[in-house]
């Protein structure tokens, strides 16, 4: 059933053209992820169908009413981010109504806070859902709307859907362009081949005129018929060229081309040493007699419930806490959410190569793999947004004389396609690597080892093993309640031959759910 029509609908802030598209359609039990660069216009999308903001042109209308999980806005300062979080959700989910919009709503959340949302997202009727967690676009979503330009396209099933579509299309262009490219290679060799006969039999009709006119003059008319032809038949080849379609290149994400040698790096096995280190805050222990390693050129994730000390024990290795010892050639660079390492009267360009080791080629390479290109490099920081702010310190980082990076929430304020260019640079990077992220994917992605802490302790493991940080009991309930949900949902729409291998599926969920009581 149609629930929510929006037509002909116009957004502009100033000079910049928003959103700007013909018609949205949302129907009852639509789970619709909206994706999109930052400032594309998510949020405003949402604010316009839920009446919060006025459309320059446009309508929207329908039988529904709202819930909105809006961007967290003052926090409370005894509360952390996670926990204000699931405060809003908990108050707005928990109205009844047709649509649920959401709003970034997983941002700052651990693992079990995650689950938790999840299953109050997964228990709406119908979603409007903004969000750069690729994990929870996949299990929630039955459709990706994309904003780009202000235009919306609409895009069948889950994040993972939408991806491979998008690759599938880039690699369609990349075929195109190279089909095109070889048919006008072809058309312009053929019509070079006529302008150059024509040429020849203009040169000789000259030359016969020159040495014995009377004589040339008795073949002229069948040399004349045969240039015209030539020449006709090379404007045709012309006119062909000229109609060929222009194709663009697809941009391919470029490769990390930096000369890691200028770092001096570190030859020790291990470069950061921890032994029996404690800390606290008052009261509070938050490390209690921890112990470990971290070998050179590793790739680590550091995961923990909000508050367990991940971030603190980040700031612990780079400050030289007590207890932890780095080799003596380890320079390491520090990832802040505050960006104090930015000049912001500075240009992009320029807060790079203020301190770079590396040449101004592979500065720029790196720019533009974090999505910095062409004269947008002039740009002043000040000019820049969260996310553009959050990919230039990781430049600066990436290019500087550190050989080790410490990166506290890497994929804050970034949207899809910057979380997937911060990746692919963190993942090409050869030096080490230590990370805090509530992205999962993106942990996957980049970390070979996790270090887990909780109750004040560290565990150890490898990533392969687990592929996921260790849930506790709260967060495997939850995630097996929203499974058993999401079959439920699924058994009533399938057909005979799915019907038996979910039911199955079912039963196994709700065995384990058994098995926690």
């Amino acid at each position: 059933m149609l629930i929510l029509q929006a037509n002909n609908i116009q957004k502009s802030y100033g000079a910049r053209t928003i959103l700007d598209f013909p018609q949205l359609l949302v129907y009852e039990g639509d789970k619709i992820g909206v994706v999109g660069d930052n400032g594309a216009g998510k949020s405003t999308l949402l604010g316009i169908l839920s009446g919060d903001i006025p459309p320059d042109t446009g309508s929207v209308t329908g039988d529904f009413q709202v819930c909105y999980i809006r961007q967290l806005g003052k926090r409370d300062p005894h509360r952390s981010g996670g926990e204000n979080a699931k405060s809003a959700i908990q108050r707005e989910t928990g109205q009844a109504g047709w649509i649920l919009f959401a709003d970034e709503p997983t941002a700052n959340l651990d693992a079990d806070g995650q689950a938790w949302v999840r299953q109050r997202l997964a228990a709406a009727g119908t979603l409007l859902l903004v969000s750069h967690d690729r994990e929870l676009l996949d299990l929630i979503c039955n459709k990706i709307l994309e904003i780009e330009n202000g235009a919306l396209t609409e895009y069948a099933g889950s994040c993972s859907d939408y991806e491979a579509a998008v690759k599938l299309a880039k690699e369609q262009q990349l075929q195109d362009y190279a089909t095109v490219r070889q048919k006008r290679s072809q058309l312009e060799d053929a019509m070079r081949v006529k302008e150059q006969k024509v040429a020849r039999q203009r040169q000789k009709k000259r030359r016969e005129y020159a040495n014995n006119g009377s004589e040339a003059r008795l073949g002229g008319h069948k040399r004349a018929a045969s240039m015209k032809k030539q020449e006709r038949d090379a404007k045709v080849l012309e006119a062909r060229v000229k109609r060929l379609p222009t194709v663009e290149k697809p941009r391919e994400a470029p490769a990390l081309r930096i000369d890691f040698s200028l770092t001096k790096p570190p030859g020790n096995k291990n470069v950061i040493t921890a032994e029996a280190v404690a800390f606290s805050y008052g009261e509070n222990a938050v490390l209690r007699d921890v112990s470990f390693v971290v070998p050179n050129c590793a790739k680590i994730a550091v995961t923990g419930k909000n508050g367990a000390g991940k971030s603190t024990l980040l700031s612990l290795i780079y400050e030289g806490h007590k207890g932890i010892a780095a080799a003596p050639k380890l320079r390491m660079g520090f990832l802040y959410q505050s960006f104090e390492n930015l000049d912001l009267d500075k240009s992009i360009l320029d807060n790079v190569m203020f301190t770079s080791v590396q040449d101004q080629a592979s500065v720029r390479s790196v720019l533009a793999g974090l999505l910095f290109r062409g004269d947008e490099i002039h740009k002043k920081a000040a000019a820049l947004s969260g996310g553009e702010r959050m990919r230039l310190s990781l430049a600066k980082l990436l290019t500087c004389e550190a050989n080790a990076l410490l990166l506290d929430e890497p994929t804050n304020y970034l949207d899809l396609r910057s979380v997937e260019a911060v990746q692919n640079m963190v993942a090409q990077y050869p030096g080490t690597v230590l990370l805090v992220s509530h992205d999962e994917r993106f942990v996957r992605e980049t970390a070979r080892e996790r270090l887990h802490i909780e109750d004040g302790r560290i565990r150890r493991f490898p990533l392969a093993e687990t592929q996921q940080s260790p849930p506790s009991s709260t967060a495997n309930r939850t995630l097996l309640e929203l499974r058993r949900t999401q079959l439920v949902a699924a058994i009533s729409s399938a057909g005979p031959e799915q019907k038996s291998a979910l039911e199955a599926e079912y039963h196994k969920a709700l065995e384990a759910l058994r098995a926690l009581e």
